[in-house]
């Protein structure tokens, strides 16, 4: 999201609370449509998509980044460790998070594509055991054995309502479909996220419960070599450019470090061009470095040949705080599906 709507968002001030107010007719529709679409896959008016292997979907319940990509190859990096092969599908919004999807797993089959069951079937082609949804929770038109939903303890301080008005796709209470809470953070401290999960323990039961920490591990220069410790950020003036869904989160990790830390943030999926490029070349002697996400980094590469060693890539890890044990069990029932479907596939 924008920096802008971030603010109308989560912003206090009087102008964001007039502008969240204005809203609140399109946000009641909003629920309204979304309430309806769910009955009807509910009582049958809609068909669902049943596949031949195992699924896992990972969604959420807010617009803007949760961690979904890294807890999706997460889960498909565990898989390969059991010996199962696992596919990643995802809509497509330029490639930027099939490419890096790639490249933290790629063991995986990874797919895009708007049609989710087309999907999972061109990935069962491939040799996938079993299909990881990214972004999956709202897509009500495939079956799935696990539901796994994240919320971020960043957006505990969002505006309570549904898109327009607030950030959120569904209302708190949509987590009673889901089978599996994780609660993730990048800059919000432990106890905030402790905080929504307790109230999803409410909801779920406490051995339903995770929480992570989404944390820059290392940078790494754009045009390859040694890794940078992000250690080595404190008192360096950084320009943070990223095109994700939460980028005051990532300026916030990087300050982290102490760093003195700019933000040039676009909207998610953004399409880095020439002009963004100059930009960037023309403040970039201003800092020590120019710090990128992943998913921008193969974006900006090709225009920014003349600085590579000035760039480095951020590369996120999830680190367990709670609930992984638990996690691990809701994993491994699903997975021991995968030779069951294999019994099926082969008798079709």
């Amino acid at each position: 999201m924008s920096l802008l709507v971030h603010h109308l968002w989560y912003g206090k001030d009087p102008a964001a609370r007039l502008f969240r107010a204005l809203l609140l007719g399109p946000s009641a529709l909003y629920r309204s449509i979304a309430a309806g679409r769910l009955l009807a896959y509910r009582s049958g008016l809609i068909s669902i998509t049943r596949p031949g292997i195992p699924v896992i979907s990972v969604g959420n319940l807010s617009v803007g980044g949760t961690g979904k990509t890294p807890l999706c190859a997460w889960i498909a990096s565990y898989c390969v460790t059991r010996g199962i092969t696992p596919g990643v599908i995802l809509r497509g919004y330029g490639g930027d998070e099939a490419r890096v999807h790639r490249i933290l797993v790629p063991q995986a089959r990874v797919v895009e594509s708007p049609d989710r069951a087309a999907g999972v079937l061109r990935a069962l082609e491939e040799g996938a055991e079993v299909a990881i949804l990214d972004d999956g929770f709202q897509r009500l038109d495939l079956a799935r054995d696990l539901n796994v939903v994240l919320v971020s303890a960043e957006s505990r301080h969002a505006a309570p309502w549904t898109v327009p008005a607030g950030p959120w796709r569904e209302p708190f209470k949509a987590l009673s479909r889901a089978d599996f809470l994780v609660v993730t953070r990048r800059s919000a401290p432990a106890s905030e996220a402790a905080l929504v999960a307790e109230r999803g323990i409410g909801l779920l039961g406490a051995e339903r419960v995770g929480q992570v920490c989404l944390a820059i591990s290392r940078l790494e220069p754009l045009g390859g070599g040694q890794s940078v410790d992000p250690e080595e950020l404190a008192g360096r003036r950084v320009l943070a450019v990223c095109g994700i869904g939460d980028p005051v989160s990532f300026r916030a990790q990087l300050a982290s470090f102490e760093a003195r830390v700019e933000l040039m943030a676009r909207r998610d999926h953004h399409s880095y061009n020439s002009r963004d490029a100059g930009r960037i070349c023309a403040i970039a002697p201003q800092f020590d470095y120019v710090v990128v996400t992943l998913k921008d980094s193969w974006k900006l590469a090709g225009y920014l040949d003349g600085m590579r060693e000035k760039v480095l890539v951020a590369h996120q890890e999830i680190r367990w705080e709670g609930g992984l044990d638990d996690f691990r069990r809701c994993l491994e029932g699903t997975l021991a599906g995968v030779a069951e479907s294999e019994v099926r596939i082969r008798d079709l």
